[in-house]
């Protein structure tokens, strides 16, 4: 009786084992079929399946040429090493065991953002330009550096991209310094804004709102509303001193404001960058103005006070 119960066990183990074989033969089949018509993902799923039911060097190998026709490296140099253990005595070994070497070393992206941006980036001491900045290099570890100083080692592996994001931060009390990008970075966009005051000699009141252009240190405003009791508009210029948060500036242009003329004056500008491409611009100002060709410097020496919004939109 147990003679008959270990042959039954072993002709049912044999029958499953040739099922085994069989399914795993046409598993293995249709992964070559899809790699005839180039379906590289659909042929890797075949032969894992083979694989799973009949473990052989061949459908190892298989999985290991498609995962690095799609480009996954790491998977390729997996499944390439799994092929030298299966079959160490292959004669293409050698060959196999630098594939898998020059695997990890194949060139991949990396890209480095710096918080606030702009910042200068050096990756194994050569420039390439300010964050964010993306560059091709080569498998293996590059030292990053951005222009205030810290630094970061990335390794780069099987082609796979990397992102680094390197951020400032300040000790309290500590003076910030300028990045080389914001040393240089002339700022150019559009001012909105308002003005209020009044004339000094009690000529009435000044309340006008304010659309102009900025780029680095000059300003060109159109300006309109209430002067002197007139509707006007203004057309005039404005060109600071210094490129300082604080400083000095002098203004000129065409007015409107009952009559024709020109203006002149100066003032003090203060500009606060709240975020990177948003400002405010606080001014206070007085000058001359004249109108149809007669000085009247005894009816309009205006005092005024200009708030602006200052939007950046040079990169």
């Amino acid at each position: 009786m147990r003679c008959q119960i270990v042959i039954a066990l072993a002709v049912s183990s044999g029958v499953a084992w040739a099922d085994a074989r069989e399914d795993a033969r046409r598993e293995f089949a249709d992964g070559q079929a899809a790699d005839a018509r180039s379906d590289y993902a659909a042929a890797i799923e075949h032969y894992l399946r083979a694989n799973d039911l009949v473990p052989h060097p061949f459908t190892t190998y298989n999985i290991a040429v498609d995962y690095e026709r799609l480009g996954q490296l790491r998977e390729a140099a997996t499944w390439y090493a799994r092929y030298l253990e299966q079959a160490p005595t292959t004669k293409d070994g050698s060959r196999i065991a630098s594939l898998v070497q020059e695997l990890a070393q194949r060139p991949g992206t990396l890209t480095v953002r710096t918080l606030p941006p702009g910042a200068r980036v050096t990756i194994d001491d050569r420039d390439v330009g300010p964050a964010p900045v993306t560059q091709t290099v080569g498998g293996g570890q590059h030292h990053v550096r951005v222009d205030w100083g810290e630094t970061r080692d990335v390794i780069i592996r099987y082609g796979e991209p990397a992102d680094l994001t390197l951020t400032r931060v300040l000790q309290p009390g500590a003076p910030q310094q300028p990045t080389e990008a914001e040393k240089h970075h002339r700022p150019a966009g559009w001012l909105f804004g308002v003005a209020g005051g009044a004339d000094m000699r009690g000529n009435g009141g000044i309340l006008t709102s304010d659309l102009g252009i900025r780029y680095s240190i000059a300003d060109l405003m159109f300006r309109t509303g209430e002067a002197h009791g007139f509707t006007g508009f203004d057309i005039v210029g404005r060109v600071a001193l210094s490129g300082a948060r604080l400083a000095p500036y002098v203004t000129g242009g065409y007015v409107y404001a009952g009559g024709k003329g020109v203006a002149a004056g100066g003032g003090l500008r203060y500009d606060w960058m709240i975020y990177p491409r948003l400002g405010v611009s606080l001014m206070v100002e007085s000058g001359l103005r004249y109108f149809g060709g007669d000085m009247t410097t005894s009816a309009f020496v205006p005092l005024t006070a200009t708030a602006e919004l200052f939007l950046d939109t040079n990169e």
